[in-house]
């Protein structure tokens, strides 16, 4: 399963925003707390919770794209409706993803 890409607009640019930010603002955080001793602490976890409701709203988008063009066609093989549902669990991935660092940043930082 791959990870949708990166330049899409929509949802996953948002998602990867949320990642980055995540990334770099809690290996700053961690940074200053454990190099320079002082006391910076924010919890990340809330926005690991919003890209995850991202992903989740994503998904149920594509899904419902999906289903809306296999009505359109009509009469559609299984194996053509199975990759396009399987494209779709890219998105809660990449959520989830984001909520897993957000809760690991905070765990180190402690």
């Amino acid at each position: 399963m791959n990870l949708p890409p990166i330049f899409q607009l929509g949802f996953s640019s948002l998602i990867y925003l949320i990642l980055i930010y995540i990334l770099i603002m809690g290996g700053y955080q961690y940074y200053i707390i454990r190099v320079k001793g002082g006391e910076y602490k924010r919890s990340f976890v809330p926005l690991g919770v919003v890209a995850l409701i991202l992903g989740i709203i994503a998904y149920i988008q594509k899904i419902r794209q999906a289903f809306d063009s296999i009505a359109e066609m009509g009469d559609i093989s299984p194996s053509l409706v199975a990759g396009a549902i399987s494209d779709t669990y890219s998105y809660p991935t990449l959520g989830l993803l984001c909520l897993g660092i957000a809760y690991l940043i905070k765990y180190l930082n402690q």
